[in-house]
């Protein structure tokens, strides 16, 4: 489905003028760029640290919101761009990008002159990239990039439990610092890109009780806070069902082909398996093979199938609700509206 362009929070805010030719003074904060510093440029951008001379052209073919800024250099409110008298910088109209981190904007002006700059299949790009592009291409209306971020963090944090499964421990879900993992939900939340929100919300989940207290209020809001913890504990009382399948089906077992009353209750009262099921979020761990890897003795070879079917059908099942334990519309809502 193609992109609409989307209304948020914080709208494309920019000034520019075109003063004759006549220079203004670089405010001694500011220094041009030396990698975004094009000697043709037609155009300067300006941010609280960085100038980039650079060109109408690239900006315009990229983004809805500098090409109606170039063409039309007149107030446009529904688009928060005003006309500010006496900005330019060597002779060029000078464009503030307010409100605009110095190093997202870096990023967003690479990603639209180095080709080898981005790449939504490559996983070590850095959090401070993918949050970046994806609030500045939403901010300057840049489908392409969005769409491209919108891949990689789609692939990173998939709504299909299969996909998710089959990510691996070495996946960014699952050895990301949490403050990355907050950075990216924010970065979510502001852009609108709702269809991962669940997935988003249940590796926040992840982290702990402490990591998320620790988190609030220089990383999280006091409303993404509660939605996580409210949804954590909805996610765990789900996931403590899928371990009692698998008790309750492997118990069966044990009690028609086990090897006496002794042997059937040391190890239908395993402590490891209850200390697993304490606060144990992680729904790729609870698999029936993955199950039946870590407690072998629990299930004989004739039940192996039945315990495994039940247990990932009760798994997939606690998946297929995980938007509702944060509150949040269904899966096939969440793409369809995006």
């Amino acid at each position: 489905m193609s992109h609409k362009r989307m209304r948020t929070d914080e709208e494309p805010t920019a000034t520019i003028d075109e003063n004759d030719g006549q220079t203004s003074s670089t405010p001694s904060s500011r220094k041009p760029h030396d990698r975004l510093w094009f000697p043709e440029g037609n155009v300067v951008l300006g941010t609280s640290s960085y100038l980039f001379r650079v060109h109408k052209s690239m900006l315009s073919m990229h983004s809805s919101v500098f090409k109606d800024m170039f063409e039309s250099h007149v107030v446009d409110e529904s688009k928060s761009l005003h006309s500010v008298d006496g900005e330019s910088f060597d002779g060029l109209p000078l464009v503030n990008l307010l409100g605009d981190e110095d190093e997202d904007v870096v990023c967003l002006l690479r990603a639209i002159y180095e080709r080898s700059f981005y790449s939504p299949d490559d996983d070590s790009v850095p959090v401070v990239v993918i949050t970046g592009l994806l609030v500045l291409s939403t901010k300057y209306d840049m489908p392409d990039i969005r769409k491209d971020v919108i891949k990689q963090l789609s692939r990173q944090y998939p709504s299909k439990l299969d996909a998710l499964d089959n990510l691996g421990g070495n996946a960014p879900i699952k050895h990301r610092f949490r403050h990355e993992t907050w950075a990216i939900l924010r970065a979510v939340l502001k852009t609108g890109v709702t269809s991962m929100l669940p997935t988003i919300y249940y590796a926040c989940s992840g982290y702990g009780m402490s990591a998320l207290f620790d988190s609030y209020p220089d990383f999280l809001d006091f409303q993404s806070l509660r939605t996580i913890l409210e949804g954590r504990e909805r996610l765990l009382n789900k996931l403590l069902q899928v371990l009692s399948t698998y008790v309750n089906a492997s118990s069966d077992c044990l009690i028609q082909h086990g090897q006496g009353r002794s042997y059937v209750e040391a190890v239908m009262y395993d402590p490891e398996l209850h200390e697993f099921i304490e606060d144990n979020t992680d729904i790729t761990s609870l698999s029936g093979k993955k199950l039946l890897e870590e407690w072998p003795a629990r299930v004989c070879k004739e039940c192996k199938g039945d315990v495994m079917r039940v247990v990932d059908e009760e798994r997939r099942s606690v998946w297929e609700s995980l938007p509702y334990c944060y509150e949040l519309p269904d899966w096939t809502t969440e793409h369809s509206n995006e």
